[in-house]
């Protein structure tokens, strides 16, 4: 049950990486426009999700081929999901799969941790320097 809920959540992943401007304009919509319950009891993340979406879209329109990395990224996503599926059928003999899974998950987490270190430096950065 766990490794299909794995596999789901990889295809998720994989398929909402293609579109991402479309997207978070989607979410931005919805979750942050005028009377909406994000807007009212989470500014903090209805700003985020604007910024997130401006961002996207600045960079689509001036730098087109940027969207072409998001679009590997999801694919990436995919045919890692679709590895997952033999240790579905035979998990003894695809055993080093999930080794594999479990490898990239704790050195994904370990990345994501030093970018989110790096972000929050350059932001007390921006803020010292914004400040009078």
């Amino acid at each position: 049950m766990w490794l299909s809920l794995f596999i789901c959540g990889l295809v998720v992943a994989g398929l909402t990486a293609f579109a991402l401007e479309y997207e978070t304009r989607l979410v931005v919509h919805w979750l942050s426009g005028q009377g909406s319950w994000a807007a009212r009891d989470l500014p903090a993340m209805a700003a985020w999700l604007r910024r997130a979406h401006e961002g996207f879209a600045t960079s689509y329109a001036k730098y087109p081929f940027l969207a072409y990395g998001t679009d590997w990224l999801g694919f990436g996503h995919l045919l890692i999901a679709a590895a997952f599926v033999g240790p579905l059928h035979d998990p003894i003999r695809n055993k080093w799969v999930i080794q594999f899974g479990m490898i990239a998950c704790v050195l994904a987490y370990r990345h994501v941790r030093a970018l989110e270190r790096e972000t929050e430096n350059q932001d007390q950065i921006a803020e010292t320097v914004a400040s009078p």
